[in-house]
């Protein structure tokens, strides 16, 4: 009777776990990443990068970026409200608002529209570096911009469909 007891509990609780995890929502799509650019205008300087941004089931977006860039004097956070990962599943489009600017940034500050493009190119020696276009202080919405990605160096971009 003991075991008995013992077995249909172990049962119940094994059905209450599985029942837990099999109707929890799919996780949205995400991507964050951190990294490195220097580029022709940033006077020889190097800027570094980061970011993150993730949609929930009910395609909520949140997220936030930070960007120091020495040879502009600029240093910048803000938030990140749309996130589109492109079909390839390796491309993904945000966009948010400057909350938090340092320094000349020139002359964009708090509540400017900000949009950038990432490329994650995959993990190891063999892969490509992931690619990043910079910040742009435009256009608060995740369309697809003809602007040039760069190769990004020290750092990694992880997309996530």
């Amino acid at each position: 009777m003991k075991q008995l007891r013992i077995l249909m509990g172990g049962t119940m609780f094994l059905t209450l776990l599985v029942s837990a995890f099999s109707f929890a929502p799919p996780p949205g799509p995400s991507a964050n990443g951190q990294g490195k650019l220097q580029l022709s205008y940033m006077n020889g300087e190097t800027a570094t990068f980061s970011f993150h941004a993730s949609k929930d089931a009910a395609g909520n977006v949140s997220g936030s970026w930070e960007a120091r860039s020495p040879g502009q004097d600029c240093r910048q956070h803000g938030t990140i409200t749309c996130l589109t990962v492109l079909p390839d599943g390796k491309t993904a489009i945000m966009s948010g608002e400057v909350t938090k600017s340092d320094g000349t940034c020139l002359g964009y500050g708090a509540g400017t529209p900000i949009w950038f493009r990432v490329v994650d190119n995959g993990e190891g020696s063999n892969a490509a570096p992931d690619t990043f276009t910079d910040y742009y202080f435009f256009a608060g919405n995740c369309g697809n911009f003809g602007v040039t990605n760069h190769p990004i160096t020290g750092g990694n971009i992880q997309v996530k469909p």
